[in-house]
């Protein structure tokens, strides 16, 4: 029997995940005019260790593709290099206030590098930190356009 609740209760979890997503994205809610890249390949380059193994090949296709990075991409020697469309940081860790110094350092260099930023850039941020201090900052850099794109929580559910 405790094996049924837990299910219904997992389902029912997942159910409420469902409607969240259904009718919680429209993008009449985030954005008036919805990014569109549809005509273009798009690269997408983390800041993990393994980029360094195709660093030749990525400056050879940027001419011809849409970039997009993250999070802290941005102190990458590839970054002026690439020079990407789109930036996008999710990482809550950049919009919270922190106790840590190593994250407030980082935090801090992020933000002094993208005031530098000097080619057109879409920023992509999560629309429930569109209020945060972080945000103000980066809007005084006129090369970057923010964009918000939905964050919507997912619940535990049916795995």
């Amino acid at each position: 029997m405790k094996k049924y609740i837990i299910y219904l209760q997992s389902f029912f979890v997942t159910i409420c995940n469902f409607i969240l997503v259904i009718f919680l994205l429209p993008s009449k809610v985030f954005n008036s005019k919805k990014l569109n890249f549809s005509n273009y390949n798009l690269i997408i380059i983390g800041n993990g260790e393994s980029i360094n193994t195709n660093i030749k090949e990525l400056v050879n296709l940027h001419e011809k593709y849409k970039v997009l990075c993250v999070n802290y991409f941005l102190n990458s020697h590839l970054f002026p290099k690439l020079k990407p469309d789109l930036y996008c940081l999710t990482d809550k860790v950049f919009f919270k206030k922190t106790n840590d110094k190593i994250i407030q350092k980082k935090k801090n260099n992020l933000k002094r590098e993208l005031i530098k930023i000097n080619h057109s850039m879409i920023l992509l941020i999560p629309w429930n930190y569109r209020f945060s201090n972080f945000i103000n900052f980066i809007k005084t850099n006129k090369n970057i356009k923010i964009k918000y794109i939905p964050n919507i929580p997912i619940l535990d559910g049916i795995k």
